[in-house]
């Protein structure tokens, strides 16, 4: 299809350019599984009740009243507000639009380093592809979304007056702020150019002015010294690029290092490549903002591959900004019935026949009886991997497993109720010395402590 004007054609490669937005408007239609965005949302409601930001933990009766900072307490602010108002419904048209705003900047950073359209939609297909695991209305989406507005603004001198202020907001909704200043550092050395040197130390300084200053410092330092409590998560475990949801940053790896051999990418480039590459085979979780990093990079491999490049970069520009504004519009008229559900994995049913003070349960559970009662229940464990370190968590895996030692973790804790899988190895156990079962479907157990 086209106009009047032929140089004004629209091609299948522009249409191809909506696919990440159908990723987009899928993703934000389907049931919430994240249990961590749900105790994110309890903990904007209690901060909008208690008038300030949560620097204890309010939720867990094994770490009640330990020192604990939430980094996104901006965001939560919000997703308390919308909950009260319209209930989950708010997830569908909020996930909708910002992971559209994240692949609108992901496509025009690397039209922008490519001037080609079929290398753009190649990395906007890739894009879609990858983001697939890790669109979840949880915070870190929203920095997704920064991180792609400081890669567009860190190599644009009309934009660079935005960065402090994505440092500020960025610094209150996620503690990756820091991957931010980092890239525009690496711009600096990449280009030889002070200026972005000063901009990294402006987004430093405006990052204290958050609600908890010199805090989001304190927060990351936190998040280091329990790094082995990560190493039991899954999202944090070394990634596999061999796995199909990943299969697209195995490929963008293999362009760049084509394009290396080729010399399309020049040893500047490589201070922005290989950290990011290096930052990536850190965990599963960082794949995706490597990535993010990455794409203009990835786009401009293409040329090693003979992908041509644009005659009219005017005309593209024009098509591409249009394209971006549909976009941007279309998940605006979204209904916000439908996808905001919440999963049939929580343990709805199973959580209103507790009745005992301290349950035990792994922290998916811990996720939703957070949201569902907040501290009127407090919980075993959560995510929150940062709270409760690698002995906590490691221990509640062994106990969930049944292994030697759980009776003096469920002692330690008066454990009186157990809210669990039939398939985890301490139902057979618990059932094995008298406990009493509660509740039981093919999701959950209850099992209560005889008298």
């Amino acid at each position: 299809m086209e106009s009047g004007d032929p140089k004004s054609r629209i091609s299948v490669a522009h249409v191809a350019l909506l696919l990440p937005w159908i990723t987009a408007v899928v993703a934000a239609r389907l049931s919430i599984r994240d249990n961590s965005f749900l105790w994110h949302v309890t903990a904007g409601k209690l901060q909008i009740a208690d008038g300030s930001v949560l620097t204890t933990d309010p939720f867990s009766f094994t770490h009640e009243g330990e020192a604990w900072r939430t980094q996104s307490w901006l965001l939560e602010l919000g997703y308390g507000l919308f909950d009260d108002r319209v209930g989950l419904a708010f997830v569908t048209p909020f996930l909708a639009v910002i992971a559209t705003l994240l692949f609108v900047f992901v496509l025009l950073s690397t039209y922008r380093q490519t001037k080609s359209l079929p290398a753009t939609v190649i990395v906007g297909v890739l894009t879609a592809w990858l983001s697939a695991a890790f669109l979840s209305p949880r915070p870190v989406l929203v920095s997704f979304l920064l991180l792609a507005i400081v890669v567009a603004a860190a190599t644009d001198q009309r934009l660079r007056w935005v960065l402090p202020l994505i440092a500020f907001l960025w610094a209150s909704v996620h503690g990756s702020f820091i991957l931010g200043i980092g890239y525009v550092v690496l711009v600096g050395l990449c280009r030889k150019d002070r200026h972005r040197l000063n901009d990294a130390a402006v987004m430093s300084a405006t990052s204290t002015f958050t609600a908890h200053g010199w805090g989001v410092w304190q927060v990351l330092i936190e998040f280091g010294r329990n790094r082995d409590s990560l190493d039991l998560i899954t999202e944090w475990a070394t990634p596999d690029l061999t796995k199909v949801a990943l299969i697209p940053f195995l490929v963008g790896t293999i362009l760049l290092i084509i394009a290396g051999i080729r010399g399309h990418l020049v040893m500047r480039h490589l201070w922005i490549v290989v950290p990011f590459l290096v930052f990536a085979a850190t965990a599963t979780r960082a794949v995706f903002p490597a990535w993010i990093a990455l794409a203009p990079f990835a786009g401009r491999a293409m040329a090693s591959l003979g992908v041509s490049t644009s005659r009219s970069g005017r005309r593209e520009t024009r098509v591409l900004t249009a394209i971006a504004a549909v976009l941007v519009i279309f998940p605006l008229v979204l209904p916000v019935d439908g996808g905001s559900e919440l999963s049939e994995d929580f343990p709805a049913h199973a959580s209103e026949v507790l009745t005992a003070e301290r349950v035990f349960h792994d922290d998916y559970a811990g996720g939703y009886l957070i949201y569902r009662y907040g501290t009127d229940r407090p919980v075993f464990i959560d995510d929150r991997a940062e709270l409760y370190g690698a002995d906590h968590l490691r221990s509640m895996i062994q106990a969930r497993n049944g292994f030697p030692g759980w009776q003096e973790l469920f002692d330690e804790w008066a454990i009186e109720q157990a809210l669990i899988r039939p398939d985890n190895g301490i139902a057979v156990v618990l059932k094995d010395e008298g406990w009493v079962t509660d509740y039981e479907d093919e999701e959950y157990l209850v099992l209560s402590k005889p008298a």
